[in-house]
């Protein structure tokens, strides 16, 4: 476990000077933030070697070691009306957007990875009217279009996603410039599914859209292959979850319905992780969770790591202990980089449902868009 929060890239608006590329500017910010003698490129998300997701299923194919891993998209995957219907969803959207400039996109994999037409789309899609975006506008019509080798390609796609990821305020993304230049589909789909979002796109995205990833690993010369699940778009759950003021709307509205929705799916999230070890009463969920102890333990289940016990009150009795367990587990959450909590610690311990929905939501979709690798 980080002992604290990595520390969020931003972007320096200055323009280049003659003779300097952004991407220089941009990597002198962040080599001064990462230290000296580190990669100024965005820092890909850490996983095993991933040379790119074939549309073919063929093990054998992949020349690696002993002992190592990879990953590819299962051809099943691709087969799925629902993963169709969004891909399709996604390569209209895009087109329209861009044909009217006399691009047109075919394959997500072969006409985004070097970062021509994502540029395209993000200048599209910046609010014209809100004087705030006008900074990204001025910084993305500042890079070349077209770029001819790898390495400079690369080198855009860093620009490219450190200005969408401020964009977008995010502490970490499920995608990287290293991925998409590698004609990662999961990360592509992801990526364009936030921008879509963002956009306020006049689409229904299909929702519960997976994609299945074969593991493949060599074991004494042999291939064994193993499968994981990623998600690219939200349940009907979340999509509700994340609306603005979804948790006000909750309580301010006669729908107990929803409510009711709510505290099950979270507390069925709860009781996937900590029966596993504890053994959870019949009591209601913000009993559960007042004292800050199962909330610690919940953190770290969800981040597999060990709990450390010595710094929080067991069998917390005053109200002060449990304040201090509820502070502890926020601190693990930013240090964990999920979202901040709109939330009082006193509130949690005041048994205060909607503060306590807050949280444990926050906790659950990070839990559920961590990425497998």
């Amino acid at each position: 476990m980080a002992s604290s929060a990595k520390e969020k890239q931003t972007i320096d608006w200055d323009y280049p000077k003659e003779g300097q590329d952004m991407f220089e500017k941009i990597g002198n910010k962040l080599e001064n933030k990462l230290g000296s003698g580190k990669s100024a490129t965005t820092p890909a998300t850490p996983r095993p070697d991933m040379t790119r997701f074939e549309k073919s299923f063929d093990p054998s194919q992949y020349n690696i070691e002993d002992g190592e891993s990879t990953y590819m998209v299962n051809p099943e995957s691709r087969k799925d009306p629902k993963f169709i219907e969004l891909r399709d969803m996604v390569i209209d959207w895009i087109n329209n957007l861009i044909t009217a400039d006399g691009m047109v996109v075919n394959d997500l994999e072969e006409d985004l990875f070097d970062g021509l037409i994502l540029q395209m789309i993000l200048l599209k899609i910046l609010p014209q009217s809100d004087a705030k975006y006008d900074r990204y506008r001025d910084y993305l019509e500042s890079l070349d279009k077209v770029v001819g080798s790898l390495i400079q390609q690369r080198q855009k796609l860093d620009n490219l996603v450190l200005i969408i990821n401020d964009m977008l305020d995010l502490e970490q993304a499920t995608w990287d410039a290293q991925r998409i230049h590698e004609k990662d589909l999961v990360a592509i789909l992801q990526l364009m599914v936030a921008l879509m979002r963002f956009s306020r796109a006049e689409v229904r995205l299909p929702v519960d859209v997976s994609v299945t990833l074969v593991e493949v690993t060599k074991q004494g010369g042999q291939l064994k292959h193993s499968f994981l699940t990623v998600p690219i778009t939200n349940s009907d759950f979340e999509d509700m979850m994340e609306q603005a003021d979804a948790f006000d709307a909750l309580f301010e509205t006669a729908s107990r319905d929803k409510l009711e929705m709510v505290k099950t799916v979270l507390r069925a999230f709860v009781e996937k992780y900590i029966q596993t070890v504890y053994e959870l009463s019949d009591d209601p969920l913000e009993s559960w969770m007042h004292d800050g102890v199962y909330l610690v333990f919940l953190i770290g289940f969800v981040q597999n790591f060990a709990v450390p016990l010595h710094l929080i009150h067991l069998t917390p009795r005053e109200k002060k202990e449990k304040v201090h367990n509820v502070k502890f587990a926020f601190k693990l959450m930013a240090s964990c980089r999920m979202k901040k909590p709109k939330a009082l610690p006193e509130s949690i311990v005041e048994k205060d449902l909607k503060a306590i929905l807050r949280v444990l939501y926050i906790i659950y979709s990070h839990a559920k868009n961590r990425l497998p690798f």
